[in-house]
């Protein structure tokens, strides 16, 4: 079974410790993956265009359960 392996979120206090805008599996080893990558990094670009000043990030999870943050050019 496949999980979720990147998803957009940004951090916040309060309440909610993170918000997640949208999740994907883009490293499952099918050739559809790197599309999704590609589609995912679109998406946080359109996203940092409407709220740029919201903190939206891309992450990644790796083989065990902790969320990584990436730097996207």
């Amino acid at each position: 079974m496949n999980q979720t392996n990147v998803r957009i979120v940004r951090h916040r206090s309060g309440l909610k410790p993170f918000e997640v805008y949208a999740e994907y599996i883009a490293s499952d080893g099918s050739n559809g993956a790197v599309a999704r990558l590609a589609y995912a990094r679109r998406m946080l670009a359109d996203i940092q265009v409407e709220e740029p000043n919201m903190g939206w990030c891309l992450e990644s999870r790796g083989t065990d359960a902790s969320w990584h943050q990436w730097e996207v050019a």
